[in-house]
């Protein structure tokens, strides 16, 4: 299919042609095209919503996935049942919140029973606040890669991942597989100082 003719079909006769297979990179282009501004602008009206800010780097991942998702399920979208703009918006409003959720997870240093088990251990004695306070920062600052010791101290000291993305200028999903590497070496080291093997 040539750019023309995929540029002259309605949306269902697009979605269609997505469908078939192999894929027709001109339909998928197109569509792509026709509705990338619509996915990425219902990502940023729900980031906005919950975080009060979306950064473009993040709306982007978003609309990446929203497209990667609607790949392997066009088959599965039914005009009778709403139009493509509706089944992705659908799709945007879903992968969205997942982002919102993995991102509310993964920013927590420490599950809700790790938390409840070092404030036990506070609490008892079995470890102080000032070992503690040394411990976190004795981890972030044995992290291999200078940048990653940097960036690890900033988001100690408050800073947001989504922040920390544009300033080193690495994805968000960059940052937060450095922060989860960062959380499972606190983890051992917490073991250890609370005296469990």
């Amino acid at each position: 299919m040539t750019h023309d003719v995929a540029a002259s079909l309605d949306s269902v006769q697009l979605a269609r042609a997505c469908a078939r297979k192999p894929a027709d990179q001109e339909a998928w282009k197109e569509l792509v095209r026709r509705f990338e501004a619509l996915v990425c602008w219902k990502a940023t009206q729900i980031l906005r919503a919950h975080t009060g800010t979306a950064h473009p780097e993040t709306v982007e991942d978003i609309a990446q996935e929203v497209f990667s998702r609607l790949f392997m399920h066009i088959s599965e979208f039914d005009p009778a049942g709403s139009s493509l703009s509706t089944f992705l918006t659908v799709i945007t409003e879903n992968i969205t919140k997942d982002h919102l959720r993995r991102r509310h997870r993964d920013g927590r240093l420490l599950s809700m029973d790790e938390s409840r088990e070092l404030l036990r251990g506070l609490r008892d004695g079995t470890f102080d606040m000032a070992a503690l306070t040394e411990k976190v920062y004795e981890v972030a600052h044995a992290t291999p890669a200078s940048r990653n010791r940097k960036l690890i101290t900033e988001y100690l000291q408050g800073d947001d991942p989504e922040d920390l993305s544009e300033r080193y200028q690495l994805s968000v999903s960059t940052i937060y597989r450095i922060l989860a590497a960062y959380r499972e070496r606190l983890r051992g080291a917490l073991r250890g100082l609370g005296g469990e093997s």
